[in-house]
């Protein structure tokens, strides 16, 4: 019975830990994202080094798209590009 409940306590202290870095990763992300936001209204040729490097210092993140009218406009990871929103993530329901 003791084993069981030091189990439990671990069990329990690991999903607390997990609960914090994702509440405060997600919160990050959503900061980096309202810097992002006003970007959509630049040409790519212009903010792209920026959104590099956001992307570069967010964890996790593989790239970052700027997306307007449903188009991706620019990727943080290739510049300038033209293509709809759908085509890259066709399981994406945005309307």
């Amino acid at each position: 019975m003791v084993i069981y409940h030091n189990r439990s306590e671990r069990f329990d202290s690991i999903i607390n830990n997990v609960n914090v870095y994702l509440n405060e990763y997600f919160h990050e992300l959503n900061q980096t994202i309202a810097e992002l936001q006003p970007l959509v209204d630049r040409e790519c040729e212009n903010v792209a080094s920026g959104l590099t490097a956001h992307a570069a210092f967010s964890p996790n993140v593989r790239a970052f798209l700027l997306v307007k009218n449903g188009q991706a406009f620019c990727s943080s990871a290739t510049g300038p590009m033209k293509t709809p929103l759908e085509q890259l993530i066709p399981q994406l329901r945005y309307h």
